[in-house]
């Protein structure tokens, strides 16, 4: 489960050869994950449903960040997130 966000504002690509215009973004474990596909540095903000800002993250390219959370639903750069 994966929400890659891209830099064009009417796409959401789903598929793995489309990575490479944004990043990929899903949960497992109780984590948050962030994968850069992009070619410039991006920021990622994770906020609760109640809009609290629990991380912000300033991701490299080709990098992969990872966030600890508890199970829930989030928001990640405007999309929702469900965390099990």
């Amino acid at each position: 489960k994966y929400i890659p966000i891209v830099n064009e504002s009417t796409s959401i690509k789903e598929t793995d050869a489309n990575r490479s215009h944004g990043l990929r973004i899903y949960s497992k474990n109780r984590t948050i994950f962030v994968e850069s596909y992009l070619e410039t540095e991006a920021t990622v903000e994770i906020y609760t449903t109640t809009g609290v800002l629990i991380n912000s993250l300033r991701i490299l390219p080709g990098e992969q960040r990872q966030v600890s959370v508890t199970s829930g639903i989030y928001i990640v750069n405007r999309k929702k997130l469900s965390v099990k």
